[in-house]
């Protein structure tokens, strides 16, 4: 066994109010296995048991007052949800590039977002799409908008006695459309850039609402609002998108490592932005 993720104790609660009572009683020995494709590579971070969540039933997506995406929904389940539409579509072209059948039929959407990677690709969407995170404890429940949840490199506000039930998204009309962007050495490989972009055309083509998130372009994920706040109330147009490509590799604040210089990540996020930005425009008139 790789040491990094030896455990001396495995626990399966079949329900929320079990897992939570593991969490409370383990404390800092415990850590949620859900599909397990982050924790067997990145190991327990200390923890010695395993409190293993696959069996509760967290997986649903389903529509409503609003769209919900279950914690524990697959990789494999977001593919092949036709619920997710218009401006959700990101989240299936997200689900598309994440990899080899094995870890779309085991990674889950909680736990891309718990891990709180900035290369991570479920973010850039969830923030696109003005996702709240449903937290819950045997203390009670928090609701916290993803742009809050991301707090420092791999650091979230998500309590070690807390585990993530579900997303609700935001409200996007029918005349919406968006576009996930990502570029990685290979598909299964992890983004050397990624973002997501949504575009909501009010009945008069004017946008009424526009979203663009950057996954790999600092120490978390983010919305660029001033690019967002660009667009809104006017007619989107090849110009209006450079501007908004400006700010955006403005705002931009990539490492500099062996996957590419802080020049050409930057090069890229604006070539991102830019057909991102242009897919999702056309999506949404399209629908319109």
């Amino acid at each position: 066994m790789n040491k990094a993720f030896e455990i001396s104790e495995y626990v399966k609660p079949t329900t929320v109010d079990e897992a939570l009572a593991a969490l409370d009683r383990y404390g800092a020995k415990g850590v949620i296995l859900a599909g397990g494709t982050n924790l067997f590579l990145e190991g327990t971070g200390g923890a010695s048991v395993a409190i293993d969540v696959k069996d509760i039933a967290i997986a649903k997506i389903a529509s409503g007052d609003r769209l919900r995406i279950g914690a524990l929904a697959t990789v494999a389940d977001i593919r092949q949800a036709p619920e997710l539409k218009n401006a959700y579509y990101i989240l299936k072209e997200a689900a598309d590039l994440h990899g080899h059948n094995l870890i779309m039929r085991l990674a889950t959407i909680g736990g891309n977002v718990a891990n709180g990677h900035p290369v991570l690709d479920f973010p850039p969407c969830l923030l696109a799409l003005d996702a709240v995170a449903v937290l819950k404890s045997s203390h009670g429940d928090r609701r916290v908008p993803l742009s809050e949840f991301f707090i420092g490199f791999k650091k979230t506000i998500l309590r070690k006695d807390e585990l993530i039930t579900e997303f609700e998204l935001g409200d996007f009309s029918q005349r919406s459309g968006g576009a996930f962007m990502k570029l990685a050495w290979s598909q299964v490989d992890m983004a050397v850039i990624n973002l997501a972009a949504v575009v909501d055309l009010a009945v008069d083509g004017t946008c009424q609402k526009a979203r663009i998130a950057l996954g790999t372009a600092g120490p978390i994920p983010f919305r660029v609002e001033e690019a967002e706040e660009l667009l809104v109330g006017k007619k989107i147009d090849d110009a209006l998108i450079d501007r908004a490509v400006q700010i955006c590799k403005a705002t931009a604040n990539p490492v500099d490592y062996f996957r590419g210089s802080i020049e050409y990540k930057k090069h890229i996020i604006g070539v991102y932005v830019q057909r991102g930005l242009s897919s999702a425009l056309q999506r949404a008139v399209e629908e319109a």
